[in-house]
Parts: structure tokens; sequence; C-alpha cells
């Protein structure tokens, strides 16, 4: 009797190397569409990442230094909105600034933990204030305060 392979039943590790197989080219897709961030188009689906890093704003409670608020960021933008983000970084880095001290001023204490939800909103405002509303998506990389 000849065995066919139609006859043949794959095995367990045959099909889970078959998977694992399509899996890694799905992983490992080039630069374009999917694995550039973008949802499987072409090259303007990329998306762009401006590091914003080094902002720095002292908390203070009655008029008196209590530590200080380091901030880092990304700004994620199609390419149109990373032109805009890299033309207007000083201001952004100027509204970020001024957003940082009111929070360092009003709300932040060395005592308790940084509320990350509303310093990212509140980070978010001044992004849309200055490039307009779904230009850039605010990602916040780190924040501690330092006494």
């Amino acid at each position: 009797m000849r065995l066919r392979i139609s006859d043949v039943q794959p095995s367990f590790w045959t099909k889970t190397a078959a998977i694992a197989a399509a899996l890694a080219i799905f992983w490992l897709a080039p630069a374009t569409g999917r694995a550039a961030g973008g949802h499987g188009g072409g090259p303007s689906d990329r998306l762009f990442y401006e590091r914003i890093e080094g902002l720095t704003v002292n908390i203070l409670a009655r008029a008196q230094l209590h530590g200080q608020l380091v901030v880092n960021l990304r700004l994620e933008s199609d390419p149109q909105g990373a032109q805009k983000v890299k033309k207007y970084e000083p201001k952004l880095r100027d509204a970020y600034n001024q957003r940082l001290l009111r929070l360092g001023q009003t709300i932040l204490d060395v005592r308790r933990p940084l509320d990350l939800e509303r310093m990212e909103s509140t980070l978010q405002d001044a992004t849309n204030t200055i490039l307009g509303p779904d230009v850039a998506t605010v990602l916040l990389t780190s924040a501690m305060v330092r006494q």
C-alpha cells in the first residue's frame, strides 16, 4: 500500500512551526505600513515621534520650594504634523513649562504620587492650543519629582 501526502495528518509541531513562521512574517514586516505604526497602508500611514525632554519646573507650596518636577515626553504625529511640531517646538516648550509650573504651584504635592492622567491631559490641551486639534498626541515617557 502506498501512502499519499493527502493521507498524512500534520503533527502538532508542524502546525506550530507554520503558525510561528506566519507570525514572524507579520511582526517583522518592513518599515512601511503596520510595522511603522500605521494600519497596513502605504508610507502616508507612518507615524513620527518628536522628543521633548528636560521640562523642569519648581513645585511650590506657600511660596516655598518643595521640589522639582522633571518631565520627558514624545509627540506622536503623521508626516504633516511632524513638520508642524518641529516648526512650533519653542512655543510648545514654553506652553508646557507654563502649564507644568501652574500644576506645580497649585496641585502637585511631593508627598503624593503624581497624577499622570491629569498631567498628560494638561499637556495635550497645550499641544492642541498651539498646533490645533488632532495634529499630535502627547505621550509621557517619564515624570518624576525631586525633593
